[in-house]
């Protein structure tokens, strides 16, 4: 734990904000009963989800008190309670999101972890607002690099944000549930619910960065679990099935706009890089343990039934059931809609390409059961 004593200056300061909107905001706070808590694995996944999306080496997921900044979450470093004013956030009667591109150019040009440890260059802060406005914590993405986030970036913290919240307004309903009915299956199926919320406006943001045709992602989302359904995959299964859609382009976030946006057709060495974004995918999402069970989708599913895709190169049942059942519905979603470069096809057209293509693109009984469905 990193503490350091408080100054009369900075006791007096801290007596001072006990006014006014700092009463309301600890009174919000202390209603959450978040501070003197042990860590939860909820906020683990959060700031583990921050530092994936953003490419950052630390995130932090904290609460400020009159005194202190509460570490709850973190990733790349070491921190428990520290002073108030250590925090690196701004902390003001109206929060709003903060970012650095170089600490050393700006307000926090002498902060000891800019100057000592663990020499942060690049800072972004969202705060954590209750639904009444009142700052109750921040969510941090540090680098050791001066740099900037991109718009989808941004939209991510912003949903991960709105998920800590949630995270808390569901922790104080699982405590009233359990008190009145010990029951503490719908908190969990709450804290699923609103993940998969999170989830689906980070999907909304890929879209948008992509360029992809509005909707792709829960379109592709939905119809794969239709057919995973058809295909007599479990019902536990299929949550994850649904994530694993909504993520399965993420590790597009790593590839270079130049590249990703390039109008004109890639050569071999951006073909290269483009063919990283599965593994990319991988690295990002591996270390949530909640995502675990949907990395199936976003990592192979540009593997092919013949041995031919990428990154690994696996073949027929190699290639996980859940990816196998993606491809095919991806393709026909990605046939179907118009593009810069040519209309979209024909229903008919893209049933018979997705046919012909079965042994060699796709599983065949995956196919099978596809021509199955109504459309």
């Amino acid at each position: 734990m990193l503490t350091r004593p408080l100054s009369e200056k900075q006791v007096a300061s801290n007596a001072a904000r006990v006014d006014g909107r700092e009463a309301e905001r600890l009174a919000a706070l202390r209603s959450y009963n978040i501070l003197d808590t042990q860590p939860e694995p909820g906020f683990d996944d959060l700031a583990q989800l921050a530092a994936a999306v953003c490419q950052a080496p630390m995130a932090l997921i904290g609460f400020f008190d009159a005194d202190r900044y509460w570490v709850k979450a973190q990733v790349g470093l070491k921190l428990d309670a520290v002073p108030r004013d250590y925090a690196l956030y701004h902390v003001s009667d109206q929060p709003e999101f903060e970012e650095i591109p170089d600490t050393l150019s700006s307000r926090l040009a002498d902060h000891p972890m800019v100057l000592l440890w663990p020499k942060v260059r690049f800072y972004a802060g969202m705060p954590i607002v209750s639904s009444g406005g009142q700052l109750l914590g921040v969510l941090d993405v540090l680098d050791q690099a001066p740099r900037q986030l991109s718009e989808t970036q941004r939209s991510s913290l912003a949903a991960l944000a709105r998920q800590a919240l949630a995270q808390l307004d569901l922790r104080g309903a699982a405590k009233a549930r359990e008190e009145i009915a010990g029951s503490a299956q719908k908190a969990a199926d709450d804290i699923s619910a609103a993940f998969d919320a999170t989830l689906e406006s980070m999907a909304r943001a890929l879209d948008l960065r992509d360029r992809e045709v509005e909707g792709h992602l829960s379109r592709v989302a939905q119809i794969t679990v239709t057919l995973a359904k058809a295909m007599g995959l479990p019902e536990d299964q299929l949550p994850h099935i649904r994530r694993g859609a909504l993520l399965h382009d993420i590790g597009k976030m790593g590839i270079p706009d130049g590249i990703l946006l390039k109008p004109s057709a890639l050569n071999d060495e951006e073909w290269g890089v483009m063919h990283l974004h599965p593994t990319y995918a991988y690295e990002m999402l591996s270390p949530i343990a909640l995502l675990g069970p949907a990395l199936d989708i976003p990592y192979c599913h540009h593997e092919r039934w013949d041995g031919d895709g990428y990154p690994r190169g696996l073949r027929h049942e190699q290639i996980p059931l859940a990816a196998r059942i993606f491809s095919v519905v991806d393709v026909w979603d990605a046939l179907r809609s118009d593009r810069p470069y040519r209309p979209g096809w024909p229903e008919t057209r893209v049933r018979d390409y997705i046919s012909k293509r079965a042994g060699a693109d796709f599983d065949p009984d995956v196919v099978e059961q596809f021509l199955k469905l109504p459309m």
